[in-house]
């Protein structure tokens, strides 16, 4: 088996976006996962786990609710240990725009 180690860094929206998207066929082991707060003021990020064709609105996808994140602080992420199988995507949203900066690390398997 070969395991592939990646990051990513994505500036969040006011709308749900993928911030991490499954391969078919492969699973994806959340390692680590920050949000940095770059404003003046305290900020929210919530987090869903989407299968793959379904969307936020599906009623058990939801794994982080309206996180504060202080101004200017950097903010551990409830993600640890998550995965994401058969194209599976893991999206985010912030209650403003491009002022949270959501960076994940995963092991693709």
């Amino acid at each position: 088996m070969t395991l592939t180690f990646n990051n990513s860094d994505t500036q969040l929206l006011t709308t749900a976006q993928p911030v991490l998207v499954g391969d078919q066929g492969a699973t994806y082991i959340i390692t680590a996962a920050t949000v940095v707060n770059t404003d003046t003021e305290q900020h929210e990020v919530s987090v869903w786990r989407v299968p793959n064709g379904g969307s936020t609105s599906l009623a058990g996808t939801q794994i982080i609710d309206a996180q504060p994140v202080a101004a200017g602080e950097t903010a551990q992420l409830g993600l640890v240990g998550q995965s994401l199988t058969n194209a599976a995507t893991l999206q985010a949203l912030a209650d403003a725009a491009d002022v949270l900066n959501l960076n994940l690390s995963w092991v693709q398997m």
